[in-house]
């Protein structure tokens, strides 16, 4: 009976053992399964993330190259009128310079 006893207590232990060791190990997948879905969800937070600030970036972009285009509008724009501002600085000086011709063959 001792040994019965004993040997159904082995058995028992063993059994334990074995679930014991089958519930640490499903404990483990599954806390492996939650890590690995937490990395995922990490990762497609941060591609979204990526792909809003790149769309951000490329409105930036579109932004900044509408400010200098109209910067290089303006400066030509500034440039024909000073253009303008030396053909009549020279017209004007060519005028001067026949009444001072006609004035001084006058005297």
């Amino acid at each position: 009976m001792v040994d019965d006893a004993r040997k159904n207590a082995e058995r028992h232990a063993d059994q334990l053992a074995s679930t014991s060791d089958d519930f640490a190990d499903q404990a483990e997948r599954h806390w492996h399964d939650v890590q690995s879905d937490w990395d995922e969800h990490i990762k497609r937070i941060r591609a979204r993330i990526d792909a809003k600030k790149a769309a951000i970036d490329a409105d930036i972009a579109e932004s900044d190259a509408e400010g200098a285009e109209a910067d290089a509008i303006d400066a030509v724009q500034f440039a024909s009128a000073a253009i303008e501002e030396a053909h009549y600085a020279v017209l004007d000086a060519v005028l001067a310079r026949k009444d001072a011709d006609v004035m001084a063959a006058a005297r």
